[in-house]
């Protein structure tokens, strides 16, 4: 009995750990989890945060949210720029989509840091920090 339980106990930590890290697919289920979860995990404005701090709570947070919904937020970005660059046509045309929820958060978030006047792209991997570049780099976003 004691195996059985250890057994699962290492299969429910594979599986588990095989979604954590894994991009966002592009369907409908991961975009509803993911914005499910983020309506549960708003940001509340701390004027005693240093603008740092500010600028970084955000990617923190959609890191966080991400997770909890079996996904890499920093891969899903690398993911959803490539398919851009390389693979538009795998891009949902659809504004309910986990590539418009990175494509619309990635804009806001570095407008905040610009507004803040912090460097965001610090807060990332050398990889994923690249690909947000090219995203704002060739996209055109307006309020």
């Amino acid at each position: 009995m004691k195996t059985i339980i250890f057994l699962l106990t290492i299969l429910i930590f594979f599986t588990c750990d095989a979604f954590a890290g894994n991009p966002a697919p592009y369907t409908e289920e991961a975009y509803r989890k993911i914005e499910s979860i983020t309506k549960d995990n708003l940001i509340e404005h701390d004027e005693n945060l240093s603008k740092e701090e500010r600028a970084r709570k955000p990617v923190e947070l959609m890191r966080s949210i991400f997770e909890q919904a079996g996904y890499d937020y920093d891969d899903t970005i690398t993911k959803v720029v490539d398919d851009m660059r390389n693979h538009p046509e795998r891009i949902p045309n659809n504004p309910e989509s986990v590539p418009t929820m990175i494509y619309v958060g990635i804009h806001l978030m570095m407008s905040n840091c610009d507004y803040l006047q912090v460097d965001c792209l610090k807060f990332f991997p050398s990889d994923t920090a690249e690909s947000i570049r090219w995203l704002l780099e060739n996209t055109e976003f307006s309020f």
